[in-house]
């Protein structure tokens, strides 16, 4: 999912990994388990809008060799969400926060709450999608709530269609809607919000371009292409995802292939079979076959420095990174300047 972030300069080499626990590091940092109602507002401050979605975007990534850092840290804890007996079924990271639907429905998010991107609405939910200090999360019934900064009206999804996923970007958000066909909605500054007309199976949003995965396995593009994001590579895919400027994805052989922007080697993930990948700013991670993670790009705060474990998800947010593992626990590890590691209490 996905995701428009912030650049960072230097490396560092001391990756702070953290289960996550409850508790919050400043009163920025208000997190909520599907407690509080949607807060409406307007362009660049918080608000909440409704339509209809369901199910979030596939994800994938790439060929190659940059960049790698691996697990292998140790005194890694590994926690549920709340100490709660619900299990997790969709996870997805935003620039400094990260929300989770578990199996009973309820939505919980953390970290960066200045938007209140941190407090989702109440409801059963079957699916979230979270992008630059907002987030959207699909309703039980079909509809969709988004939630967090309004600019360009980003957090104002359309009314009166039924889709079955949402991806949230920098700027904009895209929905799957039943019959396949996209509808997007925020900011159209690349075209980002104008998909083609053709019928698809998902849809994931980057920084200012949006990608979909047609039924026949072949990726389109469409925005913003200023580091080649939408020269799409030939092949069939069973996942994509986009990252700021990057995309990465799945082949139907398990192995990887990104295009789009290289700069700290976000597309030249390594060799290998994978489940399942993720597109952060300028990192992504991906799941291989054998349930270890497996991350490259950028490393500023050790979001590249996956633990140990077996692993289903993974979610590659700006600084950061959230990964589910097999026994559907919830571990994060990189930056935590907004309590992007520390769980809702």
């Amino acid at each position: 999912m996905h995701r428009f972030f912030l650049s960072r300069t230097a490396l560092t080499c001391a990756p702070l990994v953290v289960v996550l626990a409850c508790g919050s590091e400043s009163s920025d940092l208000v997190h909520a388990s599907g407690g509080a109602g949607a807060v409406s507002g307007n362009t660049g401050g918080a608000s909440a809008g409704t339509s209809a979605l369901s199910d979030a975007g596939a994800v994938s990534g790439g060929t190659g060799g940059a960049g790698v850092a691996t697990g292998g840290m140790s005194g890694v804890g590994i926690g549920g969400i709340a100490g709660s007996s619900a299990k997790v079924e969709a996870l997805d990271a935003g620039t400094n926060h990260t929300c989770a639907v578990k199996t009973d429905g309820k939505l919980v998010c953390w970290g960066r709450n200045r938007s209140d991107e941190s407090t989702p609405p109440v409801g059963a939910f079957s699916a979230v999608g979270s992008g630059y200090y907002f987030s959207c999360g699909v309703k039980a019934d079909g509809t969709v709530v988004c939630w967090g900064e309004n600019t360009y009206q980003k957090a104002t999804p359309p009314d009166g269609t039924l889709l079955s996923s949402v991806a949230c970007g920098s700027n904009h958000a895209c929905g799957l809607r039943l019959d396949g066909t996209l509808t997007c909605w925020g900011s159209n500054s690349h075209g980002q919000t104008k998909p083609q007309s053709d019928t698809f199976k998902s849809v994931t949003v980057g920084g200012f371009f949006s990608c979909g995965l047609r039924m026949d396995g072949t990726v389109l593009c469409w925005g913003n292409d200023t580091s080649g994001q939408l020269n799409t590579p030939e092949g069939k895919f069973v996942e994509i995802a986009a990252g700021d400027l990057h995309v990465c994805g799945v082949h139907l052989d398990g192995t990887l292939e990104c295009w789009g922007a290289n700069d700290e080697g976000q597309a030249a993930p390594p060799a290998g079979t994978f489940s399942t990948v993720s597109g952060g700013d300028r990192h992504s991670c991906g799941v291989k076959t054998d349930g270890s993670i497996v991350c490259w790009g950028i490393n500023v705060d050790g979001e590249c420095n996956a633990p140990e474990g077996s692993f289903s998800r993974v979610a590659a947010g700006g600084f950061h990174t959230c990964a589910l593992t097999t026994d559907d626990r919830i571990v994060c590890w990189g930056d935590n300047g907004y309590g992007q590691l520390s769980s809702p209490k």
